[in-house]
């Protein structure tokens, strides 16, 4: 009866007057495995998705160690988005497919188990190809293996991938999950023999550098870095970034503020870069000049207030009152007002507008700041 409803064309208006529950009834009612796949294929050719996951979970019900059965579910749950009952029909094939050894698609598989987070299967996949010699990229070994709860399995595997392979890129992985995971000797030891061969490329001694860090070896992990700034690009960023850091750190502030300049040429300064060149062109260079034009860019691309008073302290050095008037009367008014909350830059700007003759506007600010306490 079920199959003349199909094979007719009347399963649509059937399903209006409830047909999965006529197709469901139906279909615990067949006994033969072979009437049921029939069904199954009828509702595929149909198009017919609901039914055919209908029929597909009584499959699984009427012969629970059927592969055939457990793979139609699984495909179909996924059609129809039943996320539950693909999670379940997923581990069934996989376990029944693993049990009789039947060959599986080991991609889609990997996909599978990464969309449903079974992780504990997706590792035993890529763990099988491992034992064959086959690698899946580093990124994925180690959110498989980390999200599987198994990093120190990963650590022990790439330890031995390094040490017949000698893969710089393994070695890397490696030395980040030592890192995370608090092993940091360990990795400290990993990458010590390639300092001492002078084979560090820039990439590893970042690296090396951070973990000596960490270890608080302040003077070691700069050692690190001087000994391959002859190979560093202007591109390496992040190595002209930890130059910079760790130099003012160990107060070498002409190795550090190089670094923050070639930063500075780069476009990529920070506003601790902008403060470096600075006092390092007030204090150590003697050039106000320079370190007026490194604290007016430091504002005009951050927005920090700290860079109007380096500003005008750096121009009142060298009395250049005219350009403090012109700046300060450029600001917006919320940074102009605390300007005024400062005593210090106040009376600096006051002088200003003195030395330049903006004698009734400096009145005018002297009288307001006395009224509010600013000025004495």
């Amino acid at each position: 009866i079920l199959l003349l409803l199909v094979a007719e064309g009347l399963f649509a208006k059937a399903l209006s007057q409830g047909m999965s529950d006529y197709v469901l009834r139906y279909a615990k009612r067949l006994k033969s495995e072979d009437l049921l796949r029939d069904a199954l294929s009828v509702f595929l050719s149909a198009g017919d998705l609901e039914n055919a996951y209908i029929v597909s979970k009584v499959g699984t019900e009427k012969f629970p160690k059927s592969l055939f059965w457990w793979k139609n579910l699984m495909n179909m749950s996924l059609w129809i988005k039943k996320t539950k009952e693909v999670q379940i029909a997923f581990v069934k094939v996989y376990q029944l497919s693993k049990l009789r050894k039947v060959m599986v698609n080991k991609k889609r598989f990997l996909r599978l188990a990464l969309l449903l987070n079974r992780f504990g299967i997706a590792k035993e996949i890529v763990f099988e190809d491992i034992k064959k010699g086959k690698f899946a990229p580093l990124n994925d070994l180690i959110y498989i293996y980390e999200n599987a709860g198994c990093p120190f399995e990963l650590m022990n595997i790439l330890k031995k991938r390094y040490e017949k392979t000698g893969s710089k890129d393994v070695l890397i992985a490696l030395i980040h999950l030592y890192y995370r995971y608090g092993k940091i000797e360990e990795a400290i030891n990993l990458i010590r023999p390639l300092e001492k061969g002078k084979k560090l490329s820039v990439k590893e001694a970042l690296v090396y550098c951070q973990l000596l860090y960490a270890m608080k070896r302040y003077d070691n992990a700069l050692l690190v870095l001087k000994n391959v700034m002859r190979r560093a690009e202007r591109k390496d960023i992040g190595f002209w970034k930890t130059l910079s850091d760790l130099s003012w750190l160990r107060e070498e502030y002409e190795l550090g503020t190089k670094a923050s300049y070639i930063l500075y040429e780069m476009k990529k300064a920070r506003v601790i870069d902008y403060r470096r060149l600075y006092r390092f062109c007030l204090y150590q260079k003697k050039d106000n000049r320079l370190a007026m034009k490194f604290a007016i860019e430091g504002y005009n691309k951050f927005k920090n207030f700290n860079f109007i008073s380096d500003f005008l302290y750096a121009a009142s050095l060298t009395n250049k009152w005219g350009e403090i008037v012109e700046t300060v009367k450029s600001l917006n008014p919320a940074d102009f007002n605390k300007l005024k909350e400062k005593p210090y830059l106040l009376e600096i700007y006051l002088s200003a507008l003195l030395k330049t003759g903006h004698v009734k506007e400096a009145s005018s600010i002297s009288k307001w700041a006395v009224r509010k306490g600013q000025l004495n």
